[in-house]
């Protein structure tokens, strides 16, 4: 799983619509896989991010020096960009788990294989 598409993944138990994102990320095994760095689709990807989960998300996995907000002028920045990549595209989550932030629900999804299973219960639907 690429933290990409965690930025998309919330809580979808039906009792659970307050304070269900973003998912809290446990990660046991994670890899580089290096991909070609296309500064398009970066720059164009960049601003329909939610970017303060994803600053939460880096930060909760130790990259305390990641930005909390877009940089002014990140289109110009090359170095930020290659590091957005890295992050979003080349960072792959082999195992681990996801776990819904409310309090009142806390139900976790695995991760395995690289696939985060998302599939609820009958009696979570």
């Amino acid at each position: 799983m690429r933290l990409l598409i965690h930025n998309l993944l919330m809580c979808n138990v039906s009792k659970c619509d307050q304070n269900n994102y973003p998912l809290i990320i446990k990660v046991d095994k994670s890899i580089i896989v290096q991909t070609e760095f296309k500064q398009d689709l970066i720059v164009k990807l960049i601003q329909k991010l939610d970017f303060q989960a994803l600053s939460q998300t880096v930060k909760s996995l130790g990259d305390d020096t990641f930005p909390e907000q877009i940089p002014q002028d990140f289109i110009k920045d090359l170095q930020f960009l290659q590091r957005m990549h890295r992050i979003l595209y080349e960072t792959h989550i082999i195992t681990g788990e996801l776990t819904c932030p409310n309090p009142q629900c806390q139900r976790t999804y695995p991760i395995v294989n690289g696939i985060p299973n998302m599939i609820l219960t009958e009696d979570e639907i």
